[in-house]
């Protein structure tokens, strides 16, 4: 497993993260995500990502009693192709009664969120205007998140967040790509670039349609 660095932070994570999005979110039972995390720590993976809305916590709660006992684990039993991996969990804060393309989250309900998700794992949110960025800022300052991240955030709303809270305040962007989607090439990625901004993308196999699992035409094996 290869190893990069997230932004400006200070944070060292697999090339390949493990989501929970339709799966931990009450897709498989107990026992299975266990497995599959084991899984994925043992084959080098230390970057697992959630969010608070994947069955209304169900996938947060899952991976927060999970990675409480990983983390205490010898430090010995945790090194992977030479390097020491840290269990690394990030939660999108979303509001909980729209979907996550849906860019509604209030200030006022920003940290109350934050800290819910806290309860089970860590925190990376999304944009909605300068209380909103001073919210997330304080949440760092709180010591409740190490990082900020955002994810499908238009070109427009990265430059406004940047003015407000400078260019150090966001290591990470999480927009849909694959070869199928290509969108964010043509203005996310290099205003990202230019401010120090790493991509975590989702979807990179189109959901599963760029494994060759879906065949389609008259005839096709289902």
């Amino acid at each position: 497993m290869r190893y990069r660095t997230i932004g400006s932070s200070d944070l060292q994570v697999s090339e390949i993260s493990l989501g929970s999005w339709l799966t931990y979110s009450g897709g498989v039972e107990a026992d299975a995500i266990r497995a599959c995390t084991d899984a994925a720590f043992e084959a080098g993976i230390n970057f697992f990502d959630t969010a608070n809305v994947y069955g209304r916590g169900a996938a947060e709660t899952a991976w927060g009693e999970i990675l409480s006992v990983v983390r205490g684990t010898p430090t010995s039993s945790r090194r992977r192709s030479g390097v020491r991996c840290r269990m690394i969990p990030t939660t999108a804060v979303c509001p909980a009664r729209r979907l996550p393309s849906r860019s509604t989250l209030r200030w006022r309900g920003c940290r109350p969120i934050t800290s819910t998700s806290i309860r089970r794992t860590d925190s990376t949110p999304r944009w909605r205007s300068r209380r909103t960025i001073e919210a997330l800022q304080q949440v760092v300052a709180d010591g409740k998140a190490r990082y900020l991240g955002f994810s499908e955030w238009t070109p427009e709303q990265i430059q406004a967040a940047i003015e407000i809270g400078g260019p150090d305040l966001f290591v990470s962007s999480q927009p849909q790509y694959s070869m199928l989607w290509q969108a964010p090439e043509a203005e996310v990625f290099a205003l990202s670039e230019a401010n120090g901004i790493s991509q975590i993308v989702w979807s990179p196999l189109a959901q599963g349609l760029l494994t060759g699992k879906y065949r389609g035409g008259p005839g096709a094996a289902a």
